[in-house]
């Protein structure tokens, strides 16, 4: 028998939606999958048995099925403190994401998993840009929004002293597989705070902003948006920008003068 075990709060065939973690027992083996690819093959077969089961100081759905379709077992990690670690991070951040996915009202960003052992990704959330559209109609007001953004998220990230990269525009990605469960949770409530705290300002900003970012035209359409994000990623601050920005201008206007 093959016993799959996963929070209740999901159901077996939505955890894929959330890359949500199972606990996998064959036989006398047990692994760990952290966003449930191995489960593809029993999404059409009929559980023998469901129960509610405590393990691991966790309360669990077990669904028990025959060996007709046993999972591969080469991508999957065996249970151990570090993996049970790496489930409860990536079970927290699918359990975030469900329960602000069934809200009608979305927040400027999502919290989710991906693919990439323990990485999670916080990004802009297109459900609130179709629900405020009249709010994303210049393109000046997203990389405004980036920009702010990105400030607050680096602040956070410091304090807890959790790197991020941003490989896209609007898209932050943590690496929480040597984080502890409990460093893990704080930070993503921190993350969630900011979230409420962002989505509120959204409309203030936008109607500060509306017309002034209009002066700003020349500079960000002169710029590739994957470039500016970079440079608002590497500056820690926009007064280190300009302080760089200045410095560069002398270098120009002393060799200028070099010649006179």
């Amino acid at each position: 028998m093959i016993q799959v075990y996963f929070d209740p709060n999901f159901l077996f065939n939505e955890l894929l939606d959330y890359y949500a973690p199972v606990i996998i027992k064959i036989e006398d083996q047990t692994f760990i999958d952290l966003h449930s690819l191995s489960i593809v093959n029993l999404l059409g077969a009929q559980p023998v048995e469901k129960r509610p089961v405590e393990m691991y100081g966790l309360l669990l759905m077990a669904y028990e099925f025959q060996k007709d379709n046993i999972p591969e077992t080469i991508e999957l990690l065996k249970l151990n403190d570090e993996s049970l670690n790496k489930f409860k991070i990536s079970n927290l951040v699918a359990l975030k994401d469900l329960y602000y996915n069934n809200l009608p009202s979305k927040r400027l960003l999502r919290l989710e998993n991906t693919l990439n052992d323990c990485e999670i990704i916080l990004s802009l959330c297109n459900q609130y840009v179709i629900q405020n559209k009249e709010l994303f109609q210049d393109r000046k007001l997203e990389i405004l929004l980036e920009v702010i953004s990105i400030t607050e998220v680096r602040k956070l990230s410091e304090e807890r002293a959790i790197p991020f990269v941003m490989k896209q525009p609007f898209i932050f990605s943590f690496d929480l597989s040597n984080v502890k469960f409990e460093v893990a949770y704080e930070f993503i409530q921190d993350l969630d705070k900011l979230n409420d705290k962002l989505t509120l300002r959204v409309p203030k900003i936008y109607e500060y902003a509306v017309d002034k970012v209009k002066i700003l035209d020349k500079l960000l359409s002169s710029i590739d948006r994957k470039s500016l994000t970079n440079v608002s990623f590497v500056f820690t601050s926009i007064d280190d920008l300009i302080a760089e920005l200045i410095y560069f201008k002398d270098i120009i206007e002393e060799i200028e003068s070099l010649d006179e």
